[in-house]
């Protein structure tokens, strides 16, 4: 009988700009998100729920960029991506431009687990939804909670979007306030008793982005990734967070799962080799000055694992705990003083074996 190994959770709130005063309630609700992750594998939920539930809290949570609160576009409506991955079963959902639903990242939840169950005349179940077609999706299942649009308008969202449409076509405009103004992708990454993994991830997008503009947080092998471990290769989870436009050229959280599933001595290393190949140095950014991103990674080699975080941005909130701990940890990792945000890479990371 296989034995059961310690479930874990890690949790970000976007990769970007904290102030010293902001830091500590971003760095609390990372640890309220964890311990909802737990809660769940400790009641032997699955990694997939663990992940997507404790995205959920970070959603409803007014200060992140998902769900409630989320940046506007520029019409002045909330339009959310969110998608989920379980490693058990390579299974993938997604919703993207999405208006109108309390937590995009269940819907997206739903539309993974639904892809098990057959249609009638043998049609092909939806694995992404984006837009009415998601909405109306929503509004058929029972356990989705769908409310007004202008419900998720939080009043921070509202007072930086009148600001910024003031300025459209000032020669006062600053583009680097818009970019870091406001915090981007949410996400989680989790592994349960079996082993299985799972990554979720949540966002309400770029500030005054474009009406039905989908990003990252809803495209395949670009928001997360995640995949058990089998013949010889290393269970991985990645969620990941920053520019959307960036993400989408590198797909960054499939290549990098597949490399730090390969067998590594030193993951730190190998994660941090492979951010400046996949993202800083890739082709297909090279015409890009700044490159921002952020992830977080879960490895596990069958023993013993790593949960790594990796950022371009000057700073990514972070929180982790796993079942045999009795408190949550979180932290801000931040670009050192020196170092040029978008062209410089921070990886840090701890054993799993370190976190009771």
């Amino acid at each position: 009988m296989k034995m059961e190994i310690p479930g874990f959770i890690g949790v970000h709130v976007g990769a970007g700009k904290y102030s010293e005063a902001s830091a500590p309630t971003y760095e609390k609700l990372c640890r309220t998100a964890c311990k909802k992750g737990i809660e769940i594998l400790k009641s032997g939920g699955t990694a997939l729920e663990a992940a997507t539930y404790a995205t959920a809290i970070l959603e409803d949570a007014s200060i992140t960029n998902a769900g409630f609160g989320s940046n506007l576009t520029i019409d002045g409506n909330v339009e959310c991506d969110a998608s989920v991955m379980d490693g058990s079963t390579l299974r993938y959902g997604a919703v993207g431009a999405l208006s109108g639903v309390k937590n995009p990242v269940l819907l997206a939840k739903k539309l993974c687990c639904n892809q098990s169950e057959p249609m009638e005349l043998g049609r092909i179940p939806p694995c992404v939804l984006v837009g009415h077609g998601a909405y109306d999706y929503a509004q058929h299942c029972s356990d989705i909670i769908t409310v007004h649009p202008e419900s998720l308008v939080s009043k921070n969202a509202l007072k930086l979007h009148t600001k910024y449409m003031r300025q459209l076509g000032s020669r006062n405009f600053d583009a680097e306030d818009v970019k870091c103004d406001r915090l981007d992708t949410v996400g989680a990454v989790a592994i349960d008793g079996k082993g299985h993994t799972s990554a979720a991830c949540s966002s309400g997008g770029i500030l005054l982005k474009h009406s039905g503009r989908v990003g990252q947080a809803a495209m395949y092998g670009c928001g997360c990734w995640a995949e058990d471990g089998s013949q010889g290769n290393a269970g991985v989870a990645v969620t990941t967070s920053g520019c959307g436009e960036h993400i989408m050229k590198a797909m960054l959280a499939r290549d990098i799962a597949g490399v730090m599933s390969k067998p590594t001595t030193m993951p730190c290393v190998t994660l941090n080799e492979s951010m400046n190949k996949c993202f800083l140095e890739s082709n297909f950014l090279r015409n890009i000055d700044e490159k921002l991103c952020g992830m977080l990674v879960i490895r596990w080699n069958g023993e013993d694992g790593e949960f790594l975080w990796a950022h371009t941005t000057p700073a990514l909130c972070i929180g982790y705990m796993n079942t045999n701990s009795k408190k949550a940890k979180s932290r801000l990792s931040c670009l050192p003083a020196t170092a040029q945000a978008g062209k410089t890479v921070v990886v840090e990371g701890i054993s799993m074996s370190e976190m009771n």
